[in-house]
């Protein structure tokens, strides 16, 4: 039960409902990598989020044919676009699109692990300690 009337996003919601989202997606039969780069300046973030696609890419099981992003602003789609279209390869292995948060019924899930994992490692602190240990799996990306 999704303790929200609207989709869940992480940075609006309150520590109760946020610790109710996880104890949800710890419990469903999934599975979730997050790659955690990080950054010193904000001007590198978009640099951090390429190199981050480009794991996730890599490691990206074959019977997986399309990527899903969240809708940012347009030229961090653009960036994106770039990035994974170079990633695709040609014939594409798979293909790539953002939506509008609200538009896909599970983004919320990717938003709740991948913004509770960025605040723990912005903590220092294990990003399975949250509760997320089953379904996480954490790749630390190279440094910059």
């Amino acid at each position: 039960m999704i303790p929200t009337t609207r989709p869940p996003h992480w940075a609006m919601e309150d520590e109760p409902t946020r610790s109710a989202l996880i104890k949800e997606i710890a419990a469903m039969p999934i599975s979730a990598r997050v790659y955690g780069c990080r950054f010193e300046r904000p001007k590198r973030q978009e640099d951090v989020r390429a190199r981050a696609l480009t794991w996730l890419a890599q490691d990206l099981p074959r019977q997986v044919r399309e990527i899903v992003l969240a809708e940012r602003e347009e030229s961090q789609d653009r960036h994106d676009r770039k990035v994974l279209g170079g990633l695709a390869g040609r014939p594409a292995r798979f293909a790539y699109r953002h939506v509008p948060f609200s538009k896909e019924p599970l983004l919320w899930v990717a938003d709740v692990i991948v913004s509770s994992t960025a605040k723990l490692l912005a903590l220092d602190e294990d990003p399975a300690s949250r509760g997320l240990g089953d379904v996480l799996t954490y790749v630390g990306c190279e440094p910059g």
